[in-house]
């Protein structure tokens, strides 16, 4: 369609892209962990990724 995409639309978008990779690392690696007895571990993790789901959370209510 040969449309331009603007940079501030790219930056978020890569910025988006990240924090979706990100969670879903910290998602396998928390039951990685979880799955080798360090609950302790996993519960950090979790907590991270969480941190990460509210931040995607927070910018697609705010589009609405």
């Amino acid at each position: 369609m040969e449309v331009e995409i603007p940079p501030r639309a790219k930056m978020f978008r890569i910025i988006w892209s990240e924090l979706q990779r990100m969670q879903s690392h910290l998602l396998w690696l928390g039951l990685f962990a979880d799955s080798f007895g360090f609950e302790s571990l996993f519960m950090q993790l979790w907590k991270i990724r969480e941190n990460a789901l509210d931040i995607k959370e927070r910018n697609h209510d705010s589009k609405y």
